[in-house]
């Protein structure tokens, strides 16, 4: 027996290797020439065969047990009925895999031992189907569920304590920065005077922008913030730009591109699983039925996720939303305070000049990237202390107010058509007839929407404060 191979914390047998969690075993063969007995390392998929013309072959059970000691794979499902989506864990971050992802791993490691053994593909399949059938699977929700961390690619920042730390698959996150994490200040000159000149130089909504983005990069459930955020103005203003600086930022595989219509529409939910940021970069001017889907995404709503030719699932969307838009949308069904609550609009009123327009400016922000990403970072932290509300300037909230009328045809109708009283009030004493001639009021201008009379009757008499 050869000495130099023995190795006596290894077993000689592959099941025996598996059982005690080890990937390798010492495996006894003999020279044929000089009939002497080695022991030989071997991965625990691999066994003595004499059918084999190379003497060995793949066993598909130990196949499957090496990639569970070898790889970190999660199934996300809901129940035992539910669409099932695998994620392997590779380089700090677990990612979506298909069959053959898990195919090529495996061989891979056939490949490492011997290259012909790559031809019993049957042994890979029935390998994985093993994997498939017997791994246990968590709830979706389960994935980013640790608010206090941000995963960045070389790191883990633990937000609360401001501890970093290496990668482990203990977290589990989808969600990784493509950028790393520095820890110290470093100048950003571009990126301050785009947000000065984007903010027409008004710090109180240049500090709620750094607040925002900061939300976004981190991985705090967007819920809380209940917030999503309007950039209004004329072309050439920039603010496309932010969404396309946090695009990169955070990735494209971690952001997707949807107006509010789009996410209304059938299968226009699967574009916000496992994302941070719902953006849009270049919002046209729009008329939509209702704000429903809005609601559900900024309120941390269950919602039902339903991919092609696959059955539906609830699924809790945790990022934010971001539109870029030249004018605000219009939308009917349900306009409370509440839904009006839920969005920040920041004006953006100064054209760039075509002669100082920078075609190279997404590249020279993305540059300071690492400086960028600690501005955000640092600007969120009171946010948190503060319950996770953001600091709004008071130009937001007047915003707010001039878009309730903007959007409201009621509002518009009432200012329009109602004649005050001597005592300041409306003179209206039939509200059924005043409806009715808002009704013809409304299909003369082509409205795409029509309040129904009870919306009509609320909405007059919260605008006038009265019941």
């Amino acid at each position: 027996m050869n000495e130099k191979n023995k190795n006596p914390k290894l077993p000689l047998d592959p099941e025996t290797a598996a059982k005690s969690g080890q990937t390798h075993y010492l495996a006894q063969v003999t020279n044929p020439e000089t009939n002497e007995t080695l022991r030989v390392l071997r991965p625990i998929f691999i066994e003595n065969s004499k059918k084999s013309e190379d003497g060995v072959r793949v066993v598909p059970a130990y196949l499957y047990q090496f990639f569970n000691l070898t790889e970190k794979i999660v199934y996300l499902r809901n129940n035992a009925l539910g669409t099932e989506i695998r994620y392997i864990y590779k380089k700090g971050v677990y990612k979506p895999s298909a069959d053959n992802d898990v195919r090529k791993i495996m061989l891979d490691y056939i490949e490492a031992y011997k290259y012909k053994l790559q031809s019993e593909i049957w042994a890979v399949d029935t390998a994985r189907q093993l994997l498939d059938s017997k791994s246990p699977y968590i709830d979706h929700d389960s994935m980013n569920a640790d608010e206090s961390v941000i995963n960045f690619q070389n790191g883990i920042l633990n937000l609360f304590s401001m501890q970093f730390k290496p990668h482990t698959p203990e977290l589990l996150s989808t969600i990784q920065i493509p950028c790393d994490w520095t820890g110290k200040q470093t100048p950003t000159p571009i990126f301050d005077r785009f947000i000065e000149t984007l903010t027409s130089g008004d710090k109180s909504s240049a500090k709620l922008l750094l607040q925002y983005m900061g939300a976004v990069i981190s991985n705090i459930d967007g819920a809380k913030f209940k917030k999503a955020l309007f950039l209004v103005g004329d072309g050439n203003t920039g603010k496309s730009r932010i969404s396309s600086i946090l695009r990169r930022i955070l990735g494209k595989e971690n952001t997707s591109e949807r107006s509010l219509k789009r996410l209304s529409e059938r299968f226009g939910e699967t574009a916000v699983y496992m994302k941070r940021l719902i953006f849009s970069s270049d919002l046209s001017f729009m008329k939509i039925d209702q704000m429903d889907r809005f609601k559900e995404l900024t309120g941390g709503d269950t919602i039902s996720v339903e991919f092609k030719n696959r059955e539906p699932f609830d699924y809790r969307f945790k990022g934010l939303l971001l539109f870029s838009m030249n004018q605000l949308p219009r939308f009917g069904g349900d306009r409370g305070n509440h839904v009006y609550d839920r969005m920040l609009i920041i004006k953006c009123g100064q054209t760039i000049p075509e002669h100082l327009r920078d075609p190279c400016l997404e590249d020279k922000l993305f540059d300071e990237r690492e400086g960028i990403i600690f501005k955000c970072v640092t600007a969120l932290l009171p946010v948190i202390a503060n319950g996770c509300r953001f600091d709004v300037p008071e130009e937001c909230k007047i915003n707010i107010e001039e878009y309730k009328e903007q959007n409201s045809s009621v509002i518009e109708f009432w200012n329009e058509c109602s004649e005050p009283c001597a005592d300041g009030e409306s003179c209206v004493n039939n509200s059924q007839l005043f409806y009715s001639c808002f009704v013809i009021w409304s299909k003369e201008r082509g409205l795409h929407y029509i309040s129904s009379f009870s919306e009509f009757r609320q909405e007059v008499s919260a605008y006038v404060g009265k019941p």
